[in-house]
Order: structure tokens, then sequence, then C-alpha cells
């Protein structure tokens, strides 16, 4: 059994040793994996510190991307249903036929003596309300009589002209609750009212 040499148990020893400290050299530390010194404990807490601020800042990194990205895919969406709700509308409005004024009726008012301006403006205000409330109303104008022939004096004050689509929408349009309110708000600065239906001669 040979005995081994001390002089070449030194060298041997001498060899690892540097193999070891050129592989030390050599390692690049993972980022996440960083080999400390254990028996630094103050280290250790910075580093886990370090550590779980960074896996913070991935997560609200990604909630904020997940985020802009559901507000630009909800927004994508909202786009499309408006252009379909925009067209569906436009072939509605292609396909539905309006309706057509087919009979029309004209009211003329007389004011007492001495009305006030006041008391006419707020009868012809009421009056072209009537319009937005009253959906038989196809169409309204109206409008300050004129004088008569060779200047002579108007019969009657103020004229209304409505139209409608049939006799039972004119009565309809009678019995309404907002033209019936209109009638008792100003009845008291009336002298006299006419009022002729007919028809629409095509």
């Amino acid at each position: 059994m040979g005995v081994k040499s001390p002089q070449r148990s030194g060298a041997r020893a001498d060899r690892k040793n540097r193999i070891q400290k050129n592989q030390a050299k050599n390692l690049l530390p993972n980022r996440l994996m960083v080999p400390l010194p254990k028996h630094s404990i103050l280290i250790r807490k910075v580093y886990t510190l370090l550590i779980n601020n960074y896996v913070i800042q991935n997560n609200i990194s990604n909630n904020m991307n997940f985020t802009i990205d559901m507000k630009r895919k909800s927004l994508g969406y909202s786009l499309i249903l408006l252009f379909f709700g925009i067209f569906g509308l436009i072939i509605y409005g292609a396909y539905v036929p309006s309706r057509k004024a087919q009979k029309q009726q004209i009211v003329c008012f007389k004011f007492k003596e001495g009305t006030k301006n006041e008391a006419v403006e707020q009868h012809m205000r009421e009056f072209a309300a009537l319009k937005h409330e009253i959906p038989q109303i196809i169409s309204y104008t109206s409008g300050k009589a004129l004088p008569g022939a060779g200047g002579s004096s108007a019969e009657y004050d103020v004229v209304h002209y409505l139209t409608f689509q049939s006799e039972a929408d004119i009565e309809t349009y009678n019995k309404n609750e907002k033209q019936r309110a209109f009638v008792k708000n100003n009845a008291g600065s009336w002298d006299k009212v006419f009022i002729i239906s007919s028809d629409i001669r095509q």
C-alpha cells in the first residue's frame, strides 16, 4: 500500500481552491435568488423586503395593465353597440311610415277689452305647448290676425292652426286633460271663440 506524498496533496488542494474561486467569480446571481451569507440576519431581512416590494410592484403593474385592457375593450364594445343602435334607428325611420295629416282645425280667439299683453302671451305660449303634450297633433302654427279688407279691424285677435290624422284624433284632442287645463286657465280673457274643422284636400 503506497503512501501519498504531502507535496502532491498540497498541490491538489491549491488547485481545487483556485477552481472554486474562479467559479465564484463567474457565477452571475439570479435577481430573485441571490446567495447570501447565512450568518447575516440583517442582510436577509433587507433582501426579503426588497423581494416583497418587487413582487408587489409587479402585481400592481399587472393589475393596472389588466384594468387598462378592460377599459379599452369596454370602449370598443360601446362603440360597436352605438353604431348598431344608430343603424337600427335609420332603418326604422326608413321603413316606418310617418303620419299623414288628413284633417285640419282652425281656432280663432277674440280677447276681452282691456286684456293685458301678459295674458295674451300666456295664452299663446300655453296653446303652443299642447303640440308637445298631445300626440294626436301632427302640426301646429299660430299668429295674430291681420286687419280686414280696407284696413278694417279683424273680428278675432289670434288664430291657431292644427292638423290631425283622423276625426277620432280630433275628438281625443278635445277630451285631453292638457287641452281642458288650457281652457280653464285662459277662458277668463276670451270674449268669443270660433272653431272650424275640415278635411285636407289632397
